[in-house]
């Protein structure tokens, strides 16, 4: 992908944080024993509240 305009290195930035903060948080959440389900599901809450989606989720419809 190239960045060729001031708002698409923005969006990048923003993307970058976002997907950081949720990355930092589900490491922080994750427990022994846990289902990868209840882990996806927690990034996915981040992710919402955030106002963004999964790629492969929202791109492929891939489950988890």
């Amino acid at each position: 992908m190239a960045i060729t305009r001031k708002f698409e290195l923005i969006g990048m930035q923003q993307v970058s944080e976002a997907v950081g903060l949720t990355l930092k948080e589900m490491r922080n959440y994750a427990r022994p024993g846990m289902t990868t389900k209840q882990l996806d599901d927690f990034g996915g809450g981040i992710l919402a509240g955030l106002r963004a989606t999964s790629a492969p989720r929202s791109t492929y419809n891939f489950p988890g």
